[in-house]
């Protein structure tokens, strides 16, 4: 086996380290990358530090309060239904949208039928 080889070897069995760790790989990788464990002292190293770090990293997730989503959907709910249920004061009602006159103009028209405030004789 040529050297590139071996460092293609060595690529593809490291990358197949995490799925070694979680116990994913097929028989065939397992045996593989197991074999290559047993000979060579820096890959037992390069998975032990993965070793760690996955442990470090369960324990972290664990620490980590995670929100019931169901209850919070049930406050979310519960405030739609209440804003919903209260009737509207009038100063919380959203103003009619501007409207242009029939020449297009929204600054306002000379034309009481246009709805817009006389503004000037160009409308």
């Amino acid at each position: 086996m040529n050297r590139t080889t071996a460092l293609e070897d060595r690529r593809e069995l490291e990358a197949l380290l995490p799925w070694y760790l979680n116990g994913t790989l097929s028989a065939r990788e397992r045996v593989a990358v197991e074999s290559w464990l047993a000979e060579d002292e820096e890959a037992r190293r390069l998975l032990d530090a993965m070793r760690e770090e996955q442990e470090v990293t369960a324990a972290a997730n664990a620490e980590i309060r995670v929100p019931d989503a169901q209850a919070g959907l049930a406050a979310l709910m519960a405030g739609i239904d209440a804003e919903e249920a209260a009737p509207l004061r009038v100063s919380e009602r959203p103003a009619p949208p501007a409207r242009a006159c029939s020449r297009g103009s929204r600054a306002g028209c000379p034309r009481p039928a246009c709805g817009s405030p006389p503004a000037s004789p160009a409308c």
